[in-house]
């Protein structure tokens, strides 16, 4: 008698384990859409999804895609690439697709590329006064960083910039 009341609270167990898993995750398909199905975490998981995806229908079940402009949106809400990769590990149901990890990866690193600015320059056109500048005690222990890739903008074209360098598929961070 002892091992049916095992057997019958074990599957009891196991409904319950399903049950819970089926409300509390997403799935997120190679196709890079992501599923909310309707249970217990669907609102939180939406919530957190209007902020880094599209949401594309919403019912018993919504559906939400990741995308580049996703994503550029999700930087723009202070949410980094790193952050969304744990969420969704922690929170997918299934394996994420290897294709959109290896996506999410990509821009992750694309993403620290470009950056927009303010700095204070020293500047000069005259390339060895430059280096003799320096090459002074007093003064390179206030260098801050040497800057060999830039181009000078005019600050109140920041957003401006930000969003063509974007339209051009490159992540953009205004600092």
């Amino acid at each position: 008698m002892p091992i049916e009341i095992y057997n019958i609270l074990k599957d009891m167990v196991d409904t319950i384990e399903i049950k819970f898993s089926y409300e509390t995750g997403i799935i997120i398909q190679p196709n890079y859409e992501i599923i909310v199905q309707d249970g217990a975490m669907k609102d939180i998981n939406c919530i957190y999804l209007d902020k880094v995806a599209e949401k594309l229908s919403e019912d018993t079940a919504s559906i939400y895609k990741i995308s580049f402009k996703s994503m550029v949106m999700a930087l723009d809400n202070g949410i980094s690439i790193e952050d969304i990769i744990d969420y969704f590990k922690e929170a997918c149901k299934n394996e994420m697709p290897e294709n959109v990890l290896m996506s999410l990866k990509e821009w992750n690193e694309k993403s620290k590329k470009i950056k927009i600015r303010k700095v204070t320059i020293v500047e000069t056109d005259d390339k060895y006064l430059l280096e003799e500048l320096k090459s002074y005690k007093d003064i390179k222990k206030d260098i801050s960083m040497e800057l060999p890739y830039v181009f000078e903008i005019n600050s109140k074209d920041a957003n401006k910039i930000k969003r063509n360098i974007e339209k051009k598929n490159h992540f953009c961070i205004i600092e």
